[in-house]
């Protein structure tokens, strides 16, 4: 999922929470550990490409979008250093210690459920629905009856 895409579902998420919440604070922390655990992503662009654009970093993670990284030899897993259970887990026992970071924890939670959401239900549904068959030029058409038997 694209950050501009987090920024807007989370914000979303925040203002739908905003009449339940009391200190109206927790949303900005909220959102902004929604959003900003995509740093990870520009930390590891910086140091892989030895470029620290923001702009280049952007810029490459919208071409690599919907697409298979290995056809560069990376792995999208080494651009996700904050995306494992292991920063959330260690974000989820931080806010259990200490109850002011619990609306970084619930953001963490949210984005990765955002990315759970991208990679398992969304992407695969618009891939089947946008994309068409192999060898076709565009979408698929319905098969006519005996249309298989006149081509046999």
């Amino acid at each position: 999922m694209l950050v501009s895409q987090h920024a807007a579902l989370s914000a979303l998420a925040a203002l739908t929470a905003a009449p339940l919440v009391k200190n109206k604070a927790n949303l900005g922390l909220f959102w902004a550990a929604a959003v900003g655990q995509d740093v990870d992503h520009y930390l590891w662009h910086a140091l892989k490409f030895h470029n620290p654009s923001l702009r280049d970093a952007y810029s490459f993670f919208r071409s690599r979008y919907g697409k298979a990284w290995h056809e560069r030899g990376l792995r999208k897993e080494d651009a996700r250093a904050l995306h494992g259970p292991l920063p959330l887990a260690f974000a989820v026992a931080l806010a259990l210690a200490d109850r002011r970071l619990a609306p970084i924890a619930a953001g963490m939670a949210f984005h990765g459920l955002l990315d759970a959401l991208q990679e398992r239900v969304i992407t695969p549904a618009t891939y089947h629905v946008a994309r068409p068959a192999l060898g076709t030029v565009g979408p698929p058409r319905p098969v006519e009856r005996g249309e298989a038997e006149r081509a046999a």
